[in-house]
């Protein structure tokens, strides 16, 4: 995931929706959250709430190149 100051994110694990305040070191950001706290997150803990959604069921398929 491509992450820059202003990004909405959503906690993994908890739910809560926050925006990208600073990127730090080691995979970590800031995040400022929806309830006003701002806490240290690493990037592996955060979704984009857009991402969450899913339109449909995923599908499991093959690319297949016929001869002309």
């Amino acid at each position: 995931m491509i992450l820059a100051e202003g990004t909405k994110v959503e906690l993994k694990f908890t739910g809560d929706r926050g925006v990208v305040t600073d990127l730090l070191e080691h995979d970590m950001v800031m995040v400022l959250l929806d309830d006003g706290d701002e806490i240290p997150v690493a990037t592996g803990d955060l979704i984009r709430p857009d991402e969450s959604l899913q339109l449909g069921p995923r599908v499991n398929a093959k690319l297949l190149t016929l001869p002309p």
